[in-house]
């Protein structure tokens, strides 16, 4: 059981300890304060009510093609396969890019300056492919150690800077009354706790919702006691306007050594999330191929798409895609198709458990409803709405086309079982 909530943490956490999360956390607690803490605990509580809905058990009557089957059920199957195929390989392709760089000139500027930030972004991503061409299995352990290092980081860091932080909790600053009631704060922090999405993330793992919602509250609470360090140590203003928050408050608690810890953290972290990506990419591209097949993807056909992501996040390195004032805006588009997928998620679970009658109350169309709402306050509160608007909706389409070009080539249909398990067929 113990090993078992490790794999399944491992998954659920890599984007929660990301740097990208940090950065976010780091800014949303500088320019709300001591409010944000509120936020956090509704996106925990209600980011803990949509996992135990979208893990309930008996729930996915086609345990082969979970996360699939209920999206085709609910919404049709080429939007179903649009939207995982947007969301996924989005998030691989843009989130690593940002933040192997990131992990780059940490390494450059705190540990050797003379190994070139981008030659060490590249090791990374060499050593998270070579993981995944020996074996999915070594990549879901060592996915543990990475997340593991980068919270025993961060509780290093926490435990160093709380005898600093009682006497310093006199001079934070409440917060206003817009701050507490701006819908902003809650959207946020559900943008910070996905991951819980990911139905049986590991086949070595069999936790449950419990398992699932324990990984958030581990996560909820490191988050908390960082984002209070976090105040602690730095003004809110300065917290809100840096690109790097989580190295400052390191450097001010330890100084160089807290930029030395917070170095290795940057760097489990990049590689725990870069990892983890490519297993939830692999995982719903295997999800899909059993929904038209008895056949899921070989061992050597998962390595093939892993080999096929690293060298599209390489040619977006070398084209100086990580440089761009535009990666911002498609790593944020990525994140909300995430968030849409969660949505349509619940809203399919919702059905299905109307079909089965085994739900009283609209908990899942509610969250469907508070989700979709974030996407859309998200989407239109960014410096380039328009440009983020237009990135979702081309990759939407993008990922439509392909998904309809290939029923159409290959004249696939969902396998007969698919259909009789989720009721469509008697």
């Amino acid at each position: 059981m113990t090993v078992s909530f490790l794999l399944v943490s491992g998954c659920i956490l890599a984007w929660m300890l990301s740097p990208e999360a940090l950065i976010i956390l780091g800014n949303s607690i500088g320019v709300a304060g001591a409010g944000f803490f509120l936020s956090l605990g509704g996106g925990l509580v209600v980011s803990s009510l949509a996992a135990a809905l979208l893990h309930k058990p008996n729930l996915n009557s086609y345990p082969d093609s979970p996360t699939f089957g209920k999206l085709a059920d609910a919404i049709g199957v080429v939007p179903a396969m649009a939207m995982l195929l947007a969301s996924r390989l989005c998030l691989v392709l843009f989130l690593p890019t940002g933040m192997l760089v990131t992990a780059g000139f940490a390494f450059n500027e705190t540990v050797w300056y003379r190994f070139p930030a981008f030659a060490f972004s590249a090791v990374l991503l060499a050593c998270i492919l070579v993981l995944h061409l020996i074996s999915r299995r070594i990549a879901v352990m060592v996915q543990v150690f990475f997340v593991g290092v980068t919270v025993v980081c961060l509780l290093v860091l926490i435990a160093a800077g709380l005898p600093a932080l009682l006497p310093g909790l006199s001079t934070l600053s409440l917060p206003v009354l817009s701050v507490i009631f701006s819908p902003t704060g809650l959207f946020i922090a559900l943008l910070l706790f996905l991951g819980y999405d990911q139905t049986r993330p590991v086949e070595e793992a069999k936790q449950g919702a419990a398992g699932v919602v324990g990984a958030l509250m581990i996560g909820g609470a490191v988050y908390a006691l960082w984002a209070a360090v976090s105040l602690g140590h730095v003004p809110g203003e300065t917290l809100a306007a840096s690109t790097l928050p989580h190295v400052l408050v390191a450097r001010e608690i330890l100084g160089h050594s807290g930029s030395m810890i917070m170095t290795i953290a940057v760097i489990s972290g990049t590689c725990g999330v870069v990892n983890g990506l490519f297993l939830l990419a692999n995982t719903s591209l295997r999800h899909m191929s059993v929904a038209f097949s008895p056949r899921p993807l070989s061992a050597n056909q998962e390595r093939v798409f892993s080999v096929l992501y690293s060298a599209s996040i390489g040619l977006a390195l070398a084209a100086g895609l990580a440089g761009s004032s535009q990666l911002e805006t498609f790593i944020h588009g990525s994140l909300l198709l995430w968030l849409l997928t969660v949505a349509m998620l619940c809203y399919a679970a919702a059905r299905r458990l109307r079909k089965l009658k085994r739900s009283p109350l609209p908990l899942g169309y509610s969250l469907c409803a508070l989700y979709l709402a974030a996407v859309l306050w998200l989407a239109t509160t960014v410096d380039e709405p328009g440009v983020l608007i237009m990135f979702c909706l081309v990759a939407l389409s993008i990922a439509a086309l392909l998904s309809s070009l290939w029923l159409l080539v290959t004249g696939r249909r969902l396998n007969p079982r698919l259909l009789y398990d989720q009721g469509e067929i008697q």
